[in-house]
């Protein structure tokens, strides 16, 4: 997202990523970013490359996102960390009346994890069985859970399966009847 813009009328990023794990999808003007024409060229997606060029005649001066990428995550991809890395030079990012906009950015990562958050049984499906399963273990019920369970069963991610992700996963599941 962009934080405190002095206007900006034009850009080119590369975007960068793993084809080996990631098959591009698409990428979108945010819903914040009306104006303006985005051009992608993702000749080079196959490789793990894609470059978005937007402009537009005025400057876009709203502090919000630029764009949305969708990637697919491939079947055979294993779980691990993958870098989606922005890249651009000090003259790719300009206003209206062409002057350097200087950016501070942040890559980002995909996190892969082989298995759901929340399905503590491992059947690929979260449902009262995963709650009760999930509350026999925090009460101290002689369950046992595997290593994949163990991480599926923190449902809020904060390396302790408690009475916190009990309650979380309740919420979940009352949301979705």
């Amino acid at each position: 997202a962009v934080e405190k813009n002095p206007g900006l009328s034009g850009f080119r990023h590369e975007i960068v990523f793993d084809e080996s794990v990631l098959q591009f999808v698409s990428a979108q003007k945010s819903d914040e970013l009306s104006s303006g024409t985005l051009v992608v060229n993702e000749e080079q997606a196959d490789q793990g490359q894609i470059t978005l060029l937007w402009y537009n005649p005025s400057d876009y001066q709203n502090d919000s996102r630029l764009y949305v990428l969708t990637f697919k995550i491939l079947d055979e991809a294993p779980a691990g960390d993958y870098p989606i890395e922005l890249n651009f030079n000090d003259n790719d990012n300009r206003n209206a009346l062409g002057e350097q906009i200087l950016f501070l950015h942040e890559n980002g990562t995909v996190v892969i994890v082989d298995y759901l958050p929340g399905d503590v049984t491992g059947d690929k499906d979260i449902n009262a069985k995963d709650i009760v399963l999930l509350a026999q273990f925090v009460s101290g019920q002689s369950v046992s859970l595997n290593e994949s369970q163990k991480k599926a069963a923190d449902v809020n991610q904060d390396g302790i399966v408690d009475v916190a992700d009990v309650i979380l996963l309740s919420q979940w599941l009352v949301e979705q009847v």
